[in-house]
């Protein structure tokens, strides 16, 4: 194990004053499915449990060191001000780590290395925040296509375009992942989850760059 990856969260806590001054980077663009596909939310019947992801992280082609902000609302309900989590994640061939803060102290650190997952989660953290979600998601955001359509059981598919990603079951669209900007760098991403009933955005930007 590199002395990055032993000290990544004594270095992730350090980082808070920054991430919280992290602001909105502009509304997203929407964006068409481009195919005849019907929006999940007009099926009737119960939802598909979503497939979990548990890719490896050497099946990366990109190391990521990034600063972000998540914010979770569920789509039903009364409205409500979303939760949020201020996250250090970095993504590299050897591990996925993944730090999360809220209200000045780590609420939740996830190191994944493709054999064995470890968490350290705040017991005051919101469930809406769920570990197997937060990977499952970053995963389909992150991952590359092919990975991912190997990984998927039969009749899910996974669809990729310019600033878009979709999961679906036979032809039917249950989670799309969107943005705008560059994954890498500054970007601002919304997953759109029609099967759990949550929206996730994600502010993102390169750790230490300036707020």
């Amino acid at each position: 194990m590199t002395m990055q990856r032993r000290q990544f969260a004594e270095h992730a806590a350090g980082s808070l004053t920054a991430l919280s001054a992290l602001g909105a980077l502009g509304s997203l663009a929407t964006f068409g499915t481009g195919c005849a596909q019907r929006p999940a939310a007009a099926l009737p019947g119960k939802a598909p449990v979503l497939p979990a992801l548990r890719l490896a992280p050497s099946q990366l082609a990109t190391e990521r060191h990034l600063a972000q902000r998540l914010a979770v609302s569920a789509m039903d309900g009364p409205q409500a001000s979303p939760h949020l989590v201020d996250v250090q994640l970095e993504l590299d061939r050897d591990s996925l780590r993944l730090a999360g803060f809220a209200l000045g102290q780590r609420v939740l650190l996830v190191q994944w290395d493709g054999r064995h997952l470890e968490v350290q989660r705040h017991p005051r953290l919101p469930q809406e925040v769920d570990v197997a979600r937060v990977l499952r998601d970053m995963m389909l955001l992150y991952w590359p296509a092919d990975a991912i359509r190997a990984a998927l059981p039969a009749p899910w598919a996974f669809v990729e375009v310019p600033y878009q990603r979709q999961l679906l079951q036979a032809g039917t669209e249950w989670l799309r992942l969107s943005w705008q900007g560059d994954l890498a760098c500054d970007s601002r991403i919304e997953i759109l989850n029609q099967a759990e009933r949550y929206r996730l955005v994600i502010e993102s930007r390169p750790a230490g760059a300036p707020a």
